[in-house]
């Protein structure tokens, strides 16, 4: 079945939740296979850390990168489809069309920006890659803000979700006017990175530095660092830290081992390491974002 014959669906249920709060946030790691289009109120920005692809019901499709973003217009009819049978990690923020308004009207510089983003009328879907760590780093602590305070709901939270809504599209902002010039790899060149992704991801927890890792595919370490870097805006280093804190947030949530041996299960040695990277990449202290999670399910 082609994408344009895939049934269409509007999800109700996630339209009322954005009615009872117009933002949504979280991370997320799935077997994700949807046999279906699905639209939605609100604007979703998709926050990628595996490789995919997003279609259109028109037929359009947009590649997924780790470190990759992209803001879906509301009601665009689209679906994911990962490009391994491996668990696909993403982060999902989703704003109500009217609260986005609302704020965009706050902030005349943020409204011309979301203008330029989607300038073409007919366009359901724009991407950017954020290229400097530093905001790349910032946009992984702001959406775990987000998802943290909605998660708490502490009193003020929503003001603290709007604060850091804005802090992120202001980061967001600055990629339009200070990304790097366009590389693009060839289509052999962005296989050759979407395997060494893949193995990465499958060894996060082993100490596997870039020699062994351009090794196993046959290329040196310069070269696999420079095209990792343009395929993930981020260095194969940073990558498999990035793996290391998501497969911990996992772990976290969902048992009850001494943040000890958890550090020693995603592989770092050191807990004051552990530690320090965990707040680094989500903004919080590991028993801080586990107790968190915890009062949620609660």
């Amino acid at each position: 079945m082609s994408d344009q014959e895939l049934e269409r669906l509007v999800d109700q249920d996630f339209n009322r939740f954005l009615t009872a709060f117009p933002v949504y946030c979280k991370a997320k790691l799935d077997d994700i296979r949807m046999g279906h289009m699905h639209a939605h109120d609100g604007y979703e920005f998709h926050f990628s850390y595996s490789s995919g692809s997003i279609r259109l019901a028109e037929g359009e499709q947009y590649s997924l990168a780790p470190g990759k973003l992209a803001i879906i217009k509301p009601q665009t009819y689209h679906y994911i489809r990962p490009d391994r049978e491996a668990a696909y990690r993403r982060t999902i923020l989703s704003v109500e069309e009217s609260y986005l308004s609302a704020l965009l009207q706050e902030e005349s510089s943020l409204a011309e920006l979301f203008q330029q983003w989607f300038a073409v009328q007919q366009t359901g879907v724009v991407q950017m890659q954020i290229h400097d760590k530093g905001d790349a780093a910032a946009v992984q602590i702001l959406l775990a803000r987000i998802e943290q305070e909605l998660s708490d709901r502490r009193q003020h939270f929503n003001l603290m979700v709007k604060a850091a809504l804005l802090e992120l599209l202001i980061t967001l902002g600055r990629q339009e006017y200070t990304a790097a010039p366009g590389v693009e790899l060839s289509t052999a060149q962005r296989a050759a990175m979407d395997e060494a992704a893949h193995y990465m991801m499958q060894h996060c927890t082993a100490n596997m530095p870039i020699e062994a890792v351009a090794r196993h595919f046959h290329m040196s370490p310069s070269y696999l660092h420079r095209l990792f870097k343009v395929y993930a805006g981020c260095t194969p280093h940073q990558f498999q830290m990035q793996q290391r804190i998501q497969l911990a947030k996992s772990l976290l949530i969902e048992g009850d081992e001494p943040i000890t041996e958890i550090a020693l299960r995603v592989g770092f040695q050191e807990l004051a390491h552990f530690c320090r990277t965990f707040r680094k990449l989500t903004g919080a202290s590991p028993g801080s974002y586990r107790a968190g999670q915890r009062g949620r399910v609660e």
